[in-house]
């Protein structure tokens, strides 16, 4: 099942030449991820075992987050778009056990 739509708010600070991407102000999706920038147009993750908060949407509609590791994630900059993608694996209970979860986050900047 997937989603679009919605309004959520990406921060994104720099402190140290580290740069923190935190999503909220959504129902499905919210959290933080840690990059470095490797072009002006692009960031590489720089910490493991980050988790993001998800929420599972089966065939009863969205259940509560759940907090997913992620496996892999990017931070880049399009034009006037800022993108913020992460995949992971929903933890081994509820609805979405173990189903791959690829989350893109679309932003005007």
């Amino acid at each position: 099942m997937s989603t679009s739509g919605g309004s959520g708010t990406l921060t994104i600070t720099e402190t140290g030449g580290a740069l923190t991407a935190a999503y909220a102000a959504t129902p499905f999706v919210q959290g933080s991820l840690k990059f470095v920038a490797t072009t002006g147009s692009a960031a590489a993750p720089t910490t493991a075992n980050e988790t993001m908060q998800v929420a599972c949407i089966g065939s009863a509609g969205a259940s509560a987050m759940d907090s997913v590791p992620v496996s892999s994630s990017t931070l880049t900059i399009d034009g006037s778009w800022v993108v913020l993608s992460f995949v992971g694996n929903m933890p081994a209970s509820g609805d979405c056990a173990g189903a791959v979860t690829s989350v893109s986050v679309l932003c005007a900047k």
